[in-house]
């Protein structure tokens, strides 16, 4: 599955992500976690998405709440993801 095709399916879904920012202040300093959250639709296509970036020709992708594949995203969400692969691409995985 191609990139766009993982966007594509991803769309056809109806259903979003949540990222955000998580902030934890610490004596020691402040701890940062991004949140990634929702449905289980939601999850499996950007696992669908990772994997296209790790296995085809294509070396990434960026979907933004505020720009491309904003409709991915829910309304609470504050930042993107950009996926970029180093190094030679895996192996197509068999279905």
């Amino acid at each position: 599955m191609t990139i766009n095709e993982a966007l594509k399916r991803f769309r056809k879904k109806h259903t979003t992500l949540t990222l955000r920012i998580l902030t934890d202040d610490d004596p020691e300093g402040v701890f940062q976690d991004v949140l990634i959250q929702g449905k289980a639709a939601a999850l499996l296509s950007l696992a669908d998405l990772l994997v296209a970036v790790a296995t085809e020709k294509e070396e990434d992708v960026q979907i933004a709440p505020f720009g491309a594949g904003s409709v991915l995203f829910s309304k609470e969400s504050t930042v993107g993801i950009y996926l970029s692969r180093v190094g030679k691409r895996s192996p197509r995985r068999k279905r």
